[in-house]
Formats: structure tokens, sequence, C-alpha cells
């Protein structure tokens, strides 16, 4: 850590402190807000699942990258799959318009923090550069805390378990894996992998919480794998196909 390095450009902060933003406060900002106000978690899990087709649409203007047909059919077969998985915890009674309004805005978030990350800063030391997210998160958040929220806490074993794990496992964990793999790949196929989370989330959810677990789920779960497989692999498999027809 203490080699990690800081920006010496303004325009560096300001890059770091927007994906900061979208990604650590519009994104889980979103979806818990959505889901405190009676939005059912599948609706949730369905409007920021659209993050992968989205990022496909609008990665080739933004970012240069060319799909080629197998990886548009993977992420229309990912989508399928993701549609098997949540679709059985719908519950189309309970859809509050300020909760949808957020889980579009998490998708926003999420979708265009991606992009941003790898068009300006995919290449920094993703050390400092979650520090100052981290900060410009934390300011956010502090400054709708202070206008709506009694700012009181009920400290108990069960909070601190799900704050640890919110901040290791998502915030630190899960957001260093995010800056390494935007480093290092294509932003679409990066984008293409949060179709496994709802699937993963479901699976867990019948190992540890006894929720139901039905065929079609499984099923959504091996096309949501294979969309994914897809995308990732479109290149080879494109490559491949292309020599055949010769």
């Amino acid at each position: 850590v203490s080699n990690a390095r800081l920006p010496r450009d303004p325009a560096t902060w300001v890059h770091l402190v927007v994906v900061g933003v979208l990604i650590q406060w519009c994104f889980p900002a979103g979806v818990f807000y959505s889901i405190s106000t009676g939005v059912d978690a599948g609706i949730t899990a369905l409007i920021t699942g659209v993050q992968p087709i989205l990022t496909a649409l609008i990665v080739g203007p933004l970012l240069g990258e060319r799909l080629n047909r197998t990886q548009w059919l993977g992420f229309f077969v990912g989508f399928i799959g993701l549609t098997m998985v949540v679709g059985q915890t719908f519950a189309l009674g309970r859809m509050p318009l300020p909760g949808l309004v957020a889980s579009v805005v998490a998708l926003l978030g999420i979708t265009f923090g991606t992009l941003y990350q790898k068009r300006f800063v995919a290449d920094f030391d993703f050390r400092s550069g979650s520090f100052i997210q981290f900060v410009a998160a934390f300011i956010t958040y502090s400054g709708f805390a202070l206008v709506f929220e009694t700012r009181e806490v009920e400290w108990n074993p069960t909070f601190a378990l799900a704050l640890a794990w919110l901040c290791l496992a998502l915030s630190f964990g899960a957001i260093s894996l995010l800056w390494l793999l935007l480093r290092q790949g294509e932003a679409s196929k990066v984008a293409s992998l949060f179709y496994l989370i709802p699937a993963v989330a479901a699976f867990e959810a019948y190992a540890l919480f006894d929720e139901t677990f039905v065929g079609i789920q499984m099923a959504g779960i091996v096309i949501t794998a294979l969309g994914v497989y897809f995308v990732n692999r479109g290149d080879a498999l494109g490559a491949k196909s292309a020599l055949s027809q010769r």
C-alpha cells in the first residue's frame, strides 16, 4: 500500500471521483433503496441485469470494441437465462415508482461507471484509485444521510456481520476484482459476468436459507453460463467459424 501512487493531475482525480459516485454510490444505493420501497428483489435483479446488454449497445461508439454475432447471441442468451432464474421471485403487485426509478439509477450507475473507468482510468493503480472512489462515495452517502436519515444505528451481531461482508467482500473484494478485470479485458466481456450474479445468489439462497429452487431456475443458470461463455469465447468461436467456411 505504501507504494501506491496518488494522481498528480486534477483530471485523473475527477475521473476517479466520477467512477466512485457511479459505481460505489449509484449502484448499491439504488439497489438497496429500491428493495426498501417494496420492489421485489427479482424485479430489481432483472432491471440491473440489463447492464451487460446496455454495455454491449454503447461499448462500440464509446470504446471502439466490436462484437461479433456469437457474442451478441451470448448477451441475449444470457439475458434469457437471467429471466428464468429471477422470474420465480417476481411479485408484480409490488412495484412502487420510486423504487423502480432507483433500480434504473443503479443500472445506469454500474453501466456508465464501468465504461467510464475502462475509458479513462483502467490502468491507474487500483489501490489508490479505489481509496479515492471510496472517499467520494463516503462523502456522497454522508450528504444524503444528513438530509434524509436519522443516522441512528442499532448495533447487533447480525448487522455487524452484514456490514463487514458489504465492506470487505463487496466494496473491497468485488470492486478490486472489477478493476483488475477492466484493466486486463474488454468492458463487454467483463459486463457479461454480471449475468452470473443472480444465478449464484439464487443457488446460495437455496443452499443457505432453504429457499425454493425449481427446475426452471437450474435451467436458467445453465443457459446464463452458456451465454457468458459465448460472449467471452466469441472471438475464438468466430475465428473457427470463419476458417471452416474457407
